[in-house]
């Protein structure tokens, strides 16, 4: 069983309901999944509401600092880690909440074929740092399913803070990639190709049209070929409202493209 914990702030609430139908659709695994409510005020009434038109568990992060959105995302992640996700024995799952699956996929066969994993995801690079972006990442000590006491990825001492390593700004997830050099886990870290989605990037150029009204901005993006990324849902650039309607429009086009491809 996977289970994912999907994190919304203030996304466009559309978005939650296109993640969780695109799941029931492409994910070829059994999984259980958890709305993660990290809004305020009227963004956290919205998805309470989501939640429940959706029939999904809604977990409500305590002591979250709101003060800046990056913050406020890595406070919600780590209290989720260490309340709820590392006591699960599956594969767990941590998404943004402007992400949807548009293929065919099982996370779980991405385990069994290479079973020494424990970290899949998207390398985020400052300088000579990485570190894993914790918008789409995996996490399994697979060992846990017979002896939870096996604790091989140091579970207790996992931090989703961003961190300043020689010179560098590591954001969220920055204390993932600290971690995983100091315990020695940097060859159980498997990395998701991640592409920058235009008219003429690879997954697109030979379904390319006339684009003048592209913007670059957009930064729509394809994870490990299988998920789709808005980003910016939760609104922390603050774009314009004729921008986002235009991003939106773009994106629907490029996941048209791409589920007939």
């Amino acid at each position: 069983m996977i289970r994912i914990y999907a994190f919304f702030s203030n996304e466009l609430s559309l978005l939650a309901e296109r993640q969780v139908n695109s799941l029931s659709r492409n994910l070829d695994d059994p999984f259980e999944y958890f709305l993660v409510n990290n809004g305020v005020g009227a963004a956290k009434e919205a998805f309470d509401k989501v939640a429940a038109e959706l029939e999904a568990p809604c977990i409500k992060p305590e002591g979250v600092d709101h003060s800046l959105t990056g913050l406020s995302h890595q406070c919600a992640m780590q209290w989720v880690w260490n309340t709820h996700a590392k006591f699960q024995r599956d594969p767990v799952v941590f998404l943004d909440g402007d992400i949807e699956l548009i293929r065919k996929f099982s996370i779980q066969q991405r385990f069994q074929t290479k079973s020494a994993t424990y970290f899949h995801g998207v390398k985020q690079r400052r300088g000579k740092e990485w570190y894993p972006w914790p918008g789409c990442l995996y996490i399994w000590d697979y060992k846990a399913l017979f002896d939870f006491n096996l604790d091989l990825i140091g579970r207790n001492t996992l931090s989703f803070f961003g961190i300043r390593v020689n010179g560098h700004h590591l954001d969220s997830g920055g204390n993932l990639g600290v971690h995983i050099r100091e315990h020695g886990l940097g060859q159980h870290y498997r990395r998701m190709p991640i592409e920058y989605l235009h008219p003429r990037s690879p997954s697109l150029k030979k379904y390319a049209e006339a684009a003048e009204d592209f913007d670059k901005r957009y930064q729509i993006q394809l994870i490990d070929g299988v998920w789709l990324h808005f980003r910016n849902g939760s609104h922390w650039e603050h774009a314009s409202d004729s921008f986002v309607t235009s991003k939106i429009k773009w994106y629907l086009k490029i996941l048209d493209i791409l589920e007939k491809a």
